[in-house]
């Protein structure tokens, strides 16, 4: 498991990326923080999703490329494991 960090220049392409991600079964709650210069979407994946996921990020035709990258998850709570699992798309 990871936690996917996005930066985004705006909310607006936030929500898309967002948006776009749930709807495909690449992450799972999605968390956003808005900034005045820029957007961080932080939410939980897995880590075989990662390349995945920034493929479709620059499949969306961005006009500027989020950046992308990843930390891992150490520890979770067995049922948020589980709903990981079951929610996201199988590899």
């Amino acid at each position: 498991m990871i936690a996917i960090h996005i930066i985004t220049e705006s909310k607006i392409i936030a929500d898309k990326i967002s948006d776009y991600l749930l709807k495909n079964r690449l992450i799972l709650k999605p968390f956003i923080i808005d900034n005045i210069h820029e957007c961080l979407i932080i939410a939980r994946t897995k880590a075989l999703l990662f390349e995945k996921i920034n493929q479709e990020i620059k499949d969306l035709n961005l006009n500027n490329l989020p950046i992308i990258y990843s930390m891992p998850i150490l520890h979770m709570n067995w049922d948020e494991v589980s709903k990981l699992q079951t929610s996201l798309d199988q590899l």
